[in-house]
């Protein structure tokens, strides 16, 4: 008979006492059967503690003696080992496979391709680029690195911050050292890079500096000439300028630019829309069309957008129009994939302490921000204001060459924390580990290029930004576009609370609690050791906690604003919100005529609720009869803001395909259908005083 797999001659059944279990045995007698149901028994009555193995066979049931029961107990234990020996091994495996996806050399398997060994480049450079913390290519050095390097012209299209400067410098130094030009004094410029600000000249001519030996100077207004006199009547190998200050050079008769064998144009888009176009193309034209004897020089474009203009300079210069090297494509995020997009709504009378409270809580002690304003005296307001504690400086046109320098300097090394700029720092200033970066304004549509651009700043070289854009109810339209446009999605958030704030200094002040040295320690034991006494070890540590996060008092805070002594509240309703006088005739049944108490009411997007604003004396007078909970509606102190309504444009040409018809065609704010009047169901008019806000 089988109780479990059939084993040859016999079938072993494991029994625990804890389970009684049935056996049937098919006996040729009944004083046999009867026999081994005794047997049976008594062995079910043994301690439940311990396993007992049976052997069915034609003798009847039969107890395995102890060591038999041992030697099957340890055949399980052999196999459940087994098992685990398997598992480890399994596991094993799989962590050798993640591994291998880091090569040796610390490249990781997706940027395989970047190896320094797939390309041509010296050891010497390479030792160079890793003391520069580059360890492989970029994708778009990757696909234009041997393209450069044949000589062949190039227009590539890339985002902000994927490393376009390199995938020009390192195939040119590596072709120009291993030509190893005779050294002349006087020798003209061999290679030429347009660049349209003074900043980006001034980096792209560092990062040439870093990797050569070759003689390489910049050339860009608001310095003296006397020291790039000198440097032309030495000799000058590569050149990177700004098109006025190369232009002035050209008209002198002392910058000879006919003997160019490349020429470089970085961030076309930019010097088209600062009204470079002219110059370049002045500049330029003197290095074309030589003859047959006297080849035109390599033309190379890199852009992060590639406008009419580009294509239409390149096919004037340029022998054969070559293909566009593009990383951007058809992807639908135009900004860096490393961002992420944040929106906030700030009154611009707020502006200054929101930016405080978003740079402490997304960047910290130790991060750093970079703060865009759309006019130089915007920044100057700004840099001004004590309510950004943060270490700060301004960056703009009208900033001395000198000083401009210095404060770039001081922001890259970590010594300010804080930079509040204009567009001149948005492109091709290569500023490291940009934690965050705050736009006060969302651009308008024919400006939504300087959004990507700005947002580019953080997220570089592979590492993670965040990017913030303040914004009102006025022009919550122009960051919808932004959306659209730059095929970007916003998520909305609030300004940090206290609370959030208080959280954040929390974690770094374990953090930094951590990192200090015992001997700092030891010196303020005693000081501690009295405190604990006086008023224990939990209070001590809760005070000394409040005090390092700034938090003195508790005051209540606008969810909607962050303003001091307001408190939100949070109205829900099972109807249908259409515009705010609902809510506004919800609160004048229960309080009275209090609507001009009632600030910041805005709609949920679920159209169910609204939240808004109420002054601490209003809320403490109201009180009893503002909160309020019923089958139907209910009003209560908000903890968290709910998704709100954003700001929809009406096409006021055509109302029936706007936003403005979930109003029955009524605009933004509301309104009446087209009899301009509500109906009763008699047809009798059912006019009412409604408050809108």
């Amino acid at each position: 008979m089988k109780l479990t797999q059939a084993i040859p001659d016999a079938s072993v059944v494991s029994v625990k006492a804890v389970k009684s279990k049935k056996v049937k045995s098919s006996a040729k007698s009944s004083s046999e059967s009867d026999e081994r149901a005794a047997r049976l028994a008594e062995v079910l009555k043994k301690p439940r503690t311990r396993a007992v193995s049976l052997t069915l066979s034609e003798n009847g049931i039969n107890e395995e003696e102890p060591d038999q029961i041992s030697a099957v107990a340890g055949e399980q234990k052999k196999k459940k080992k087994t098992k685990k020996l398997d598992k480890v091994k399994l596991e094993k495996t799989v962590e050798e496979v993640e591994e291998s996806k880091v090569e040796e050399d610390g490249v990781p398997a997706e940027h395989s391709e970047g190896r320094f060994s797939n390309f041509p480049i010296r050891e010497k450079t390479i030792t160079k680029l890793k003391a520069k913390g580059i360890h492989y290519l970029f994708p778009v050095q990757v696909q234009t690195f041997k393209v450069v390097l044949e000589g062949k012209d190039v227009i590539a299209k890339a985002r902000t911050g994927t490393g376009k400067t390199l995938a020009f410098a390192l195939p040119l130094i590596e072709k120009l050292e291993r030509e190893k030009p005779a050294v002349m004094r006087g020798r003209p410029p061999r290679v030429l890079v347009l660049a349209p600000t003074r900043e980006l000249v001034n980096q792209v001519a560092k990062d040439f500096h870093s990797l050569s030996y070759l003689s390489i100077h910049a050339f860009y207004g608001g310095v003296s000439m006397h020291t790039q006199g000198t440097a032309l009547r030495s000799g000058i190998d590569i050149l990177v300028g700004t098109p006025g200050r190369l232009l002035d050079w050209i008209g002198r008769g002392q910058l000879d630019v006919s003997k160019l064998e490349h020429v470089v144009l970085d961030e076309v888009d930019q010097m088209l829309d600062m009204g470079f176009a002219e110059d370049v193309e002045n500049i330029i034209s003197h290095s074309y069309n030589r003859g047959a004897l006297n080849p035109n020089p390599q033309t190379l474009l890199f852009s992060a957008t590639l406008p009419p203009w580009v294509k239409a300079t390149a096919a004037k210069y340029m022998e054969t129009m070559p293909p566009v090297i593009d990383l951007v494509g058809n992807s639908l995020n135009q900004t860096s994939t490393n961002v992420t997009h944040l929106a906030v709504r700030s009154h611009p009378a707020d502006h200054a302490e929101h930016i405080s409270r978003l740079i402490q809580f997304y960047s910290g002690d130790t991060g750093r921000a970079m703060v865009f304003c759309p006019t130089k005296k915007d920044v100057d307001s700004l840099s001004r204001c004590p309510e950004i504690k943060q270490n700060k400086d301004k960056l703009h046109g009208d900033v001395k060459q000198s000083s401009r320098e210095s404060v770039l300097e001081l922001f890259r090394q970590g010594q300010l924390k804080v930079l509040v700029t204009t567009n001149v720092a948005a492109r091709g200033i290569d500023i490291p580990e940009v934690d965050l970066v705050i736009q006060t304004y969302p651009p308008p549509r024919s400006d939504i290029e300087s959004y990507i651009h700005r947002s580019g700043r953080t997220g570089r070289a592979g590492k993670s930004g965040i990017s913030v854009c303040l914004y009102s109810f006025k022009n919550e339209w122009d960051l919808i576009e932004v959306e659209k446009f730059a095929k970007i999605s916003f998520k909305r958030v609030n300004v940090p609370s206290s609370d959030q704030l208080a959280n954040r200094g929390i974690k770094e002040l374990t953090s930094s609690v951590e990192g200090l040295d015992e001997e700092v320690v030891a010196k303020f034991r005693e000081s501690a050791r009295e405190l604990i006494e006086e008023k224990g070890a939990v209070d001590t540590v809760a005070a000394l906690i409040a005090l390092a996060t700034g938090q003195s008092r508790i005051s209540h805070e606008s969810l909607i604003t962050s303003k001091s002594g307001h408190i939100t509240l949070h109205y829900t309703t099972t109807a249908t919100i259409q515009f705010k006088g609902y809510v506004y005739n919800a609160i004048k049944n229960r309080c009275g005529d209090i609507g001009s108490l009632v600030m910041n009411m805005n709609l949920s997007k679920d159209n169910k609720g609204a939240v808004f604003d109420v002054s601490e004396e209003t809320f403490e007078k109201y009180k009893s009869k503002l909160l309020f909970k019923t089958n139907s509606d209910s009003l209560v102190v908000a903890k968290t803001l709910p998704e709100l309504y954003p700001y929809q444009q009406c096409n006021f040409s055509n109302p029936n395909k706007s936003a403005a018809t979930r109003f029955n065609n009524g605009g933004r704010f509301g309104g009446f259908n087209k009899r301009r009047s509500f109906q009763g169901s008699n047809g009798s008019s059912m006019n009412k005083r409604i408050k809108f806000d």
